[in-house]
């Protein structure tokens, strides 16, 4: 993106993908104890925690068994227990709450909010360890934070050594409430249907969302909050899997796309309006609007090429293409893998589904090639291994086929000028932020060199060659 005392789940509908166990999070950055403080006075800043604070250890120590000082929380109607193994709403076994259910247990936000730019939450260790005892009565040992593009996560460590992910989302994204419910009803389904996703856990009142009115330092804010089960392993940015590792994630992620076909619930329809949705490949050409933020350099032009050849030949065929609900954002740093022997690895999370849509389902696929090319040693055997995977779940169309370079092409492109235009709102995220330009900048050009027919050659050859090894 469960826990690790949790047993083992496997699917006998989808060969290949079994024995999942959930994934673990690369810590980008936290503070010691003794930091806390300081770190608090940075989240007054305009953009968090300052760059002298980046090489702090990796976690932050509290006294166990106790809230933070100087907090209400402290209180002894606020001393409850942890929530144990037996709590976790998918673990009874495996069971759902039905969206019904879900809309009883959630949260309004109101009606009437002022109107303040978006913005990515800043929250400090000492605040989010404040807001998790507040919602859910977890007594933290250890809290460090995870990476996210424009939200913010938190790994939490409890008393007995349980961990879960706090996750705050930013204060645009939390607007749609009854978008945030679908999502949430979502993991649920999917877990309960084989797919290794995370699940959100109930608050102390029982809600598995909350919205929480939060001042980072640019006002209050309105800030949609879950705590979610943790997915032990490491993500395919930390560890590119091999070409039967990439064959199992293509899989994976047609199974994942094919099970969310039997979705059901009455606000679906929220998925469907993606004409805002800067990242669905249907909007590649928005991103003209902004590419003055690659400042002329020779990649500019190779991306306005791009953006041509996309309005040319795939915008017109977009109808022809099968659509469904999608995940919309299958990057490396989403998939979660676990060592199985021989170097090779077990496809055993998905994590982050905020961009769940109703889109052509090629652009999962594609989106899924582009960005685990970005890490692996051999990028242009990627998408040969991937393909095969998805196609022994869910088989391409001729139109489909025929735009598919354009469209893996697509995603390099929206990272590389979003990520650079993001940077000016979000610097103190520029790791995260740039991560595509390390390597997708060379890979889109590699790509734009060899030319459609040749990649194309290359991706369909090897998918009709391959070799799975169970």
């Amino acid at each position: 993106m469960t826990l690790d005392s949790v047993t083992d789940m496997k699917t006998s509908c989808c060969p290949g993908i079994s024995t999942f166990s959930p994934p673990v999070f690369l810590i980008q950055s936290a503070v010691r104890i003794d930091q806390i403080q300081s770190s608090e006075r940075a989240c007054q800043t305009e953009h968090g925690t300052p760059e002298d604070m980046k090489e702090r250890p990796s976690s932050v120590r509290l006294n166990t068994g106790q809230a933070p000082s100087g907090s209400a929380l402290g209180s002894a109607s606020h001393q409850v227990k942890p929530l144990q193994d037996q709590d976790l709403l998918w673990d009874q076994p495996h069971q759902v709450l039905s969206f019904r259910d879900i809309k009883a247990v959630s949260v309004e936000i109101k009606s009437e909010m002022n109107p303040v730019p978006e913005r990515r939450p800043t929250l400090t260790p000492r605040q989010a360890t404040e807001l998790t005892v507040q919602l859910y009565g977890v007594t933290i040992t250890e809290i460090s934070t995870l990476p996210s593009y424009i939200d913010q996560n938190f790994l939490i460590v409890d008393t007995e050594g349980t961990k879960y992910v706090l996750k705050i989302m930013n204060s645009e994204g939390s607007k749609n409430a009854t978008k945030l419910e679908v999502q949430t009803f979502a993991l649920s389904f999917l877990r309960q249907h084989g797919v290794p996703a995370q699940t959100a856990l109930p608050t102390t009142t029982g809600k598995l969302l909350s919205m929480e009115e939060i001042d980072c330092g640019h006002g209050a804010q309105t800030y949609c909050v879950r705590l979610m089960t943790y997915l032990p392993g490491k993500t395919l940015a930390e560890s590119p899997g091999t070409m039967q590792d990439l064959y199992h994630v293509g899989r994976l992620i047609a199974f994942m796309d094919k099970t969310l076909q039997k979705l059901e619930s009455p606000n679906l329809d929220v998925l469907h309006n993606n004409c805002d949705e800067e990242w669905s490949l249907s909007n590649v050409h928005l991103i003209e609007r902004c590419l003055s933020v690659m400042d002329g350099e020779p990649l500019q032009e190779v991306i306005k090429a791009v953006i041509e050849q996309f309005k040319s030949y795939v915008l017109p065929k977009i109808g022809s293409f099968q659509k469904g609900i999608i995940h919309g954002d299958t990057n490396d740093k989403n998939i979660i893998v676990t060592p199985v022997g021989n170097g090779r690895h077990e496809v055993s999370g998905v994590l982050d589904f905020s961009s769940l849509m109703n889109d052509c389902y090629v652009f999962e696929l594609a989106a899924t090639i582009a960005y685990m090319m970005l890490e692996n040693p051999s990028p242009l055997d990627v998408g040969g291994a991937i393909l095969t995977g998805w196609e022994s779940i869910m088989v391409l169309n001729e139109d489909e086929r025929e735009c598919l370079y354009l469209l893996v092409l697509g995603p390099l492109c929206q990272s590389l000028v979003y990520g650079r235009e993001n940077l000016k709102k979000y610097p103190d995220n520029k790791d995260y932020l740039l991560v595509t330009a390390k390597n997708g900048t060379r890979i889109l050009t590699k790509m734009w060199e060899m030319g459609k027919k040749e990649v194309e050659r290359k991706w369909f050859t090897d998918a009709s060659t391959f070799s799975v090894n169970e």
